[in-house]
């Protein structure tokens, strides 16, 4: 019925509104990321390259 129809409608619009929440604090976390990368950049690059996680 409607009110079926509504909660269906809520919970969208509450899922849409975490989701841009969580992207906007990704896009936040990742420049915050970049930026500090480039500040200790070459430090960086060279312990990730030491440090190969991917290959075990």
């Amino acid at each position: 019925g409607s009110k079926e129809d509504q909660e269906a409608t809520e919970m969208l619009v509450g899922n849409a509104q975490n989701l841009m929440q969580a992207v906007k604090e990704t896009v936040r976390a990742a420049e915050a990321a970049s930026i500090k990368i480039r500040v200790d950049s070459g430090y960086t690059i060279r312990w990730l390259r030491r440090r190969p996680w991917y290959t075990s």
